[in-house]
Formats: structure tokens, C-alpha cells, sequence
């Protein structure tokens, strides 16, 4: 369900609530209306209101979530992009590249660091500036995770050479741009983050305000039909269809949630590893709490990664050539 699609249905919303009920066309009835007492004409109006305010509150409540994720994407869009690429940023648990980490780089005058530019890593993760000679040291920060990192304290991880832990960087004319590749470790702690919450509770609030906008609604259209009514039915009509779909595409695969509240767990790191070959695949838990990995047929052993804490072990077999069906983990 994207963002694009909700606006869509929000405009047509605020449309049915400040412009249509002026023409005339949405007064014409599609059946005759039966003779009702004047109790019941006066809910004529009224469910016309409530069936309009609620699917407004209903479009503004689903679109909480995508609203949050353009705010924080325009807040980020402001950060310069790498000027060169001195190394990576990447998660120290999967190995898998970080976009739009905030990178502070500090030089030092006087015995002292001072800012003097920051920038958010590329879509691969790369960072780098274009500086004059001298001594700097870097600094990163993305919500809930840490710099520097504890879990990775060699010089070299893996395909990841020169890991950067905050020391001191010497940029000479001669020496060209530093090999700096920078771990940074996830929060030690099972919780969701901020937009996984909003996420979680906006679409349940959406949801009730959704029922409620699609009673009254088909109530209007049933005892006083008409063209408007007609119109105001079909908006929740195309939003059940919608939510249909995106509750359809995220069937299957590993879901974490939390024990405490139910909500989903993003960024939570996962590795499956074959009991057969012994080889592994790195996962990250998305958005709304999911990994969907692609694994052939054989016997697994999932593990939960957490920094400064023991690792959880889960045994799972996999009989192949079929869904590998929905597997919610609470922790």
C-alpha cells in the first residue's frame, strides 16, 4: 500500500467533504426515497457528516506512518551527499550497507575538533569530503544504533578493510583519500523503533476509523441513495481493497514482534545457517518486522543477533518447491 495511493483517496476525502454536497448532481437520487418520519430526515445530514469525517480521519490515520517517512526523508534530503568516497558504512551484525547515516566530520585547530561539514552516506553506503591537509577525526549517527562499534575490534571484517573506530585521521598531499570502512552496531535491546510504533498503531487507528466510516456510509446510501452517496461508498470500498493487497504481500516469511506489545520488530538482526552446508545468510528485519529469505530445501538454524547479549537459536526445516509459510517469533 503506498503513499501515493493514500494521498489519492485523502484528496478525494477533503474533495467529498468541502466541495461536493455544493452540486447539484449529488442530490439526485439513484432510487426513489421512501417517506420516513422527520426523526429520520434529520439523520439524513448527519450520516452524510459521520460517514465523511470518519474515512478523512480513517485516511489520515493510515497515512500517519508514509507522513513520517517524508518528513524524516526531507529532514535528511538537507545533508550534502558524499563528495568522495573514502569507505562504507555498514551493520556490523549482517555486513549490509547503511544509506543515509549522518556523518560528522571534525578537524582539529588548537589542540581542538571542531565541525567543519556533515553529510549522509550514499544508497551503497559510501561516504567521503573533499578537505585539505590536516587532522580530522569522523563521527556517525542513525537512531538506535551505535558508534563506535564494540562487536567489530579488528582492523579488517570480513571484505571490509581499514574499520574505523574513531581515531584520529592525517590527510597529507601525498596521501590521497583515507580506506575508512565503518561498522556500527545495532541497539542491544529488543525494541521497536519510533516509525515501527507509529506504523503499528496509526493503521489500527486508520482501521477502526475505516469500519466506522463504511457503516455510516452504506447506512446514508441505503435508506437515502443518491449519486454523493454513491461516490462516498466506493472510497472505503477502494481502501479494504488496498489494505487486502498489502496484508496479501506480506504473507510469508519470518515476522518478529514483541512479546511486551505486539508491535514489530524492525532492524533486528537474523542469520540463517544451513545444518547441511554450514553456510549463512545475513538478515535485517524490515520496516514492519519481516524477512522474506530465499533458501533452498534443507534444515536451518535461525539466529537472533544481538550485541551485548546472548544470541537466540531457532531450528527450522525447509521442504522446498513451497511457501515457506508465515513464522512470527516473539521475543
Amino acid at each position: 500500500m503506498t503513499t501515493k495511493q493514500f494521498g489519492k483517496i485523502f484528496a478525494l476525502s477533503l474533495f467529498l467533504t468541502f466541495f461536493a454536497p455544493k452540486i447539484s448532481l449529488a442530490q439526485s437520487t439513484i432510487l426513489s426515497t421512501p417517506e420516513f418520519p422527520e426523526i429520520f430526515r434529520n439523520l439524513e445530514a448527519g450520516s452524510d457528516f459521520l460517514s465523511i469525517f470518519f474515512l478523512t480521519l480513517a485516511s489520515i490515520a493510515l497515512l500517519a506512518s508514509s507522513l513520517g517517512k517524508i518528513l524524516n526523508n526531507l529532514f535528511i534530503f538537507f545533508y550534502k551527499k558524499p563528495k568522495k568516497k573514502w569507505g562504507i558504512v555498514y551493520n556490523s551484525l549482517t555486513k549490509q550497507k547503511m544509506k543515509n547515516v549522518i556523518t560528522y566530520l571534525y578537524k582539529q585547530k588548537n589542540s581542538r575538533f571542531f565541525l567543519v561539514e556533515k553529510q549522509r552516506s550514499g544508497n551503497d553506503g559510501s561516504f567521503g569530503f573533499d578537505v585539505s591537509a590536516g587532522e580530522y577525526k569522523l563521527s556517525f549517527y542513525l537512531k538506535d544504533y551505535g558508534f563506535p562499534s564494540k562487536i567489530v575490534t579488528q582492523e579488517t571484517d570480513g571484505k571490509f578493510k581499514g574499520v574505523y573506530r574513531g581515531e584520529k585521521i592525517i590527510i597529507t598531499p601525498e596521501s590521497g583519500s583515507p580506506e575508512i570502512n565503518t561498522p556500527l552496531d545495532p541497539a542491544p535491546y529488543y525494541e521497536p523503533s519510533f516509525q515501527a510504533k507509529l506504523n503499528y498503531y496509526s493503521k489500527r487507528v486508520g482501521v477502526a476509523f475505516l469500519l466506522m466510516g463504511t457503516f455510516f456510509s452504506l447506512y446514508s446510501l441505503y435508506f437515502f441513495p443518491s449519486t454523493f452517496r454513491l461516490l462516498i461508498v466506493v472510497i472505503p470500498a477502494i481502501v479494504w481493497l488496498l489494505i487486502l493487497i498489502d496484508v496479501l504481500q506480506k504473507i510469508g516469511g519470518i515476522k518478529m514482534i514483541s512479546s511486551k506489545s505486539g508491535v514489530p520488530l524492525d532492524q533486528i538482526s537474523i542469520e540463517l545457517v544451513s545444518s547441511d552446508t554450514g553456510r549463512s545468510r545475513a538478515y535485517s528485519t524490515n520496516s514492519v518486522g519481516i524477512i522474506k529469505p530465499k533458501i533452498p530445501k534443507g534444515k536451518y538454524e535461525l539466529i537472533i543477533k544481538e550485541p551485548e547479549r546472548e544470541s537466540k537459536k531457532i531450528n527450522l526445516t525447509y521442504q522446498g518447491g513451497q511457501s515457506l509459510g508465515q513464522i512470527i517469533i516473539k521475543i
